[in-house]
């Protein structure tokens, strides 16, 4: 966890190992239909907002190690993390109940021929704020949080507005914690 230059947190989360890809041929019409589903979804998860990928990922976490920079203490992460996931949750309650209505005004359309994106791009969002929501949700109500300094950490939130300066230390923790990622995210949310 970092904050970025206007104090809002930027949270990252470690990959968990995926599911395997099914490798060759789908047997059935219904397997062929699910898995396109599934990468339309993973494609669309591509383009959401980092916050919602990680309230998301958080909806089957049994335990979080929290690692912030030592100039926190764990009360003072804690603190921050909680008020990150109840703003989170509130978020994608009121988007859940939004995209919920614009899904089923879209339902109207379903007698209009063509692709009714009136309907599938809302109850997309919803069903992805549903999950964020139920992430944040589990992650608050969970006992298991662990809290770990991060030296490195602490040397990136010193240099948030130049991140060229820090660049071995970013590298370092994407190798840490496989977070091939972070450079580009830091770089897209310090602003925020």
């Amino acid at each position: 966890m970092l904050h970025s230059e206007k104090g809002n947190l930027i949270a990252f989360l470690q990959p968990r190992p995926g599911k395997k890809q099914r490798t060759g041929r789908l047997s059935s019409r219904w397997d062929r239909l699910v898995d396109k589903v599934r990468r339309s979804y993973q494609s669309l998860k591509e383009r959401l907002d980092h916050h919602e990928k990680v309230c998301s990922e958080l909806r089957g976490a049994h335990g979080l190690r929290i690692v912030h920079p030592p100039s926190w203490d764990w009360r003072e992460a804690d603190e921050r993390f909680r008020r990150f996931l109840k703003l989170r949750y509130n978020y994608h309650r009121t988007w859940l109940w939004v995209n919920g209505i614009l899904a089923v005004l879209g339902s109207l359309l379903t007698p209009v021929p063509g692709p009714n994106l009136f309907f599938f791009y809302p109850a997309a969002r919803a069903f992805g704020h549903y999950h964020a929501r139920q992430g944040a949700a589990a992650a608050l109500d969970s006992a298991k949080w662990s809290f770990e300094a991060e030296p490195l950490l602490g040397r990136v939130q010193a240099h948030l507005a130049d991140l060229q300066r820090v660049k071995p230390e970013m590298a370092e923790l994407e190798k840490r914690y496989q977070m091939k990622w972070l450079a580009k995210h830091l770089d897209a949310m310090r602003g925020r």
